[in-house]
């Protein structure tokens, strides 16, 4: 066997043959070789002259080169690389410092609303949140055209959900401050012009017990020249025309029944000039079969008389009668006069709420009370006859009385009423109520 052995040195090549068994080893496909190698080839078939690698190569390795952001490769400590698309200005873009895009960097990107960078704040009005949101309502930032901001939701205290400061009148019941706010500064509708609860009168009415009293009809001034401004102190009707006079202390009010809209209006002084400064706390209508109504209104103990015309409405005074002298007011059950609140006459007695006869209620007579009228007091219900005797003769609680008896559903309170009527025509009875 022959081993050829090149050594390196200085650049020159020294063969040495090493014979094994005394025999020259045999070329391995058979052919005969001298022993000594061509010149410039060594056994492998490589260069005899081969540099050593170089030192700066990766065969050294020794590859040292720098991280590079913007060479489009994603290296070490970058979030991104997009190299010559990275951009300091267009949105969503790789920033040019190997950043992903973020709030904060001046560029706004999809699903921000604004970026103004490091002038992002959440204390300056009117600037680019540090959540890249626009300044808006309810950030806790007073902004141009806002008025106040608290930063909540809350639309009841003193900063609508509008940021605009609470006021009367803005449809929104400011709790703790406002009682009602129907959106106007207009009185007399039910909420005052400074948002506070109008103890405004009402009308109610009933046609039979079983169905009970109406849903109450509030009797509102705003925009109603006619209607009464003031509390209500009695209820007369004009059946014939189909109205209701409503007297305060110093003016009257004509209503029309069951229109429910407003005819006249006019002051005591000038059209029942008789009266008292005080005014009538009471009183009731009967109407005439010609062309006149009688109107009989209670100041104290003493009943002023009127005539009201049919057509025009024109009004006279007919005489005084002091109820102290009339002997249908002397009898045991009659009420103190000058403590009425409310008087109505029902010459029909359709409905059957009264069920006395005349011996009953006179003393004598054949038959069943007909007519009869019912006072109120302020604890007391008064019945009086009307056709025969015209005494009272009985008096109950007031929810002994079938139409206020606690069983009717809607039923007025006692102690609110302020006046009283019937229309015969409809058997409608009818209550005026303030509290």
């Amino acid at each position: 066997m022959v081993v050829a052995i090149a050594v390196l040195f200085a650049g020159c090549i020294v063969d040495f043959g090493i014979g094994t068994g005394g025999r020259d080893a045999q070329p391995l496909d058979g052919a005969a070789q001298d022993s000594a190698l061509p010149d410039g080839a060594l056994p492998d078939g490589g260069p005899v002259d081969a540099a050593p690698p170089d030192a700066g190569s990766p065969d050294a390795g020794q590859m040292d080169a720098a991280v590079t952001c913007g060479d489009g490769v994603l290296d070490v400590n970058e979030q991104c690389d997009d190299g010559v698309n990275n951009s300091d200005t267009a949105p969503n873009a790789c920033r040019n410092n190997c950043r992903l895009p973020w709030c904060g960097d001046g560029v706004v990107d999809t699903n921000e609303a604004c970026d103004d960078g490091v002038a992002n704040s959440n204390v300056t009005p009117d600037a680019c949140r540090t959540t890249c949101v626009l300044p808006g309502c309810g950030d806790s930032i007073e902004d141009s055209g806002e008025q106040c901001d608290d930063g909540n939701t809350v639309n009841s205290d003193a900063c609508r959900n509008t940021c605009q400061n609470a006021t009367c009148g803005d449809s929104v019941v400011w709790i703790g401050q406002e009682q009602c706010d129907d959106g106007n500064t207009t009185s007399g509708d039910g909420c005052s012009s400074t948002c506070s609860e109008e103890n405004l009168p009402e009308l109610r009415w009933l046609t039979t017990t079983a169905a009970g009293w109406s849903t109450p009809w509030v009797i509102t001034y705003a925009g109603e020249p006619y209607a009464p401004t003031t509390s209500i102190r009695a209820a007369v009707a004009i059946e014939p025309e189909g109205r209701v006079i409503l007297f305060t202390q110093t003016t009257y009010h004509v209503l029309r029944i069951p229109q429910l809209t407003w005819y006249d209006s006019g002051t005591l002084a000038a059209d029942f000039d008789a009266l008292p400064s005080a005014g009538p706390h009471a009183g009731y209508g009967l109407a005439g079969t010609g062309t006149s109504s009688s109107i009989s209104l209670m100041s104290g103990h003493i009943a002023y008389l009127y005539d009201y015309t049919h057509i025009g409405g024109n009004v006279t005074f007919v005489q005084t009668d002091d109820i102290n002298g009339i002997s249908g007011w002397q009898t045991a059950t009659a009420p103190d006069p000058t403590q009425l609140v409310s008087m109505y006459l029902d010459l029909s007695n359709d409905h059957g709420w009264v069920n006395d006869t005349l011996v009953t209620a006179c003393g004598s007579g054949v038959g069943d009370v007909v007519g009869y009228s019912v006072s109120l007091t302020s604890s007391l219900l008064h019945l009086l006859e009307i056709g025969n005797c015209f005494d009272f003769y009985d008096q109950m609680s007031y929810s002994a009385f079938a139409p206020f008896a606690s069983s009717v559903s809607g039923r007025p309170a006692l102690s609110e009423i302020r006046g009283t009527f019937y229309y015969d025509t409809t058997d409608t009875l009818y209550v005026v109520t303030q509290q």
